[in-house]
C-alpha cells in the first residue's frame, strides 16, 4: 500500500493547475496508512487503522520527502488521514499530525465514521506545508505546499 507523495509549491513548473501536485522528483517519496490490525469483538465497533508511516513489525519504512527530496520534518508539516465507506464520503478522521523528523508521522488509531469493524474503508493521506494554515483546504488556499496520497482501500481493525 505505498504511493508517491510529493509537496509542491505554487511555483513549481512540473504543476499543471493550482494545488495538488505530483511530480518526476518525488519518486522516493512514499506515504503508506496502514491497517491497525487488533480486532475486538464488541456490537457497534467502529472500524479503525492506525496512521503512521513506520513501523518496524510490519517493515513499513516511508518517509515523505519535499519535492526536492528534504524529508519533511516538524510542526512547519502537518499530515491528515482522511476515510470513509466511500471514495464520495472522504472526510478528515485524525487531527493534524506534525511530522516528527525525517519524514516521519504517527497519528495513532483513528476511527472510520460510518465503518464497522472488520469492513473495507477508504483512506487518503493528505500532507501540506503549515505555515498559519490548520487545515489541507486552506493550505491548498493559501498556495502552500501539499500533497495527497492514493486512495487505498484497506480492511479496519477493532476500535480498542
Amino acid at each position: 500500500m505505498n504511493t508517491v507523495l510529493c509537496l509542491v509549491g505554487s511555483a513549481s513548473s512540473d504543476r499543471g493547475a493550482r494545488g495538488v501536485g505530483r511530480s518526476a522528483h518525488c519518486a522516493s517519496a512514499v506515504v503508506c496508512a496502514w491497517l491497525g490490525v487488533a480486532l475486538v469483538a464488541g456490537a457497534f465497533a467502529q472500524g479503525t487503522v492506525l496512521f503512521s508511516n513506520y513501523d518496524r513489525t510490519v517493515q513499513l519504512d516511508a518517509p515523505v520527502t519535499d519535492y526536492d527530496g528534504t524529508p519533511l520534518a516538524g510542526a512547519g508539516f502537518l499530515a491528515q488521514l482522511y476515510g470513509g465507506p466511500t471514495p464520495e464520503s472522504l472526510r478528515p478522521v485524525s487531527s493534524p499530525t506534525p511530522f516528527a523528523a525525517d519524514g516521519y508521522f504517527s497519528g495513532g488509531r483513528q476511527p472510520i465514521m460510518g465503518v464497522a469493524m472488520g469492513n473495507m474503508a477508504f483512506v487518503q493521506v493528505h500532507a501540506w506545508e503549515a505555515s498559519g494554515t490548520l487545515t489541507y483546504e486552506a493550505a491548498l488556499q493559501a498556495g502552500r505546499r501539499v500533497g495527497t496520497s492514493n486512495l487505498f482501500l484497506v480492511w479496519t481493525g477493532g476500535d480498542g
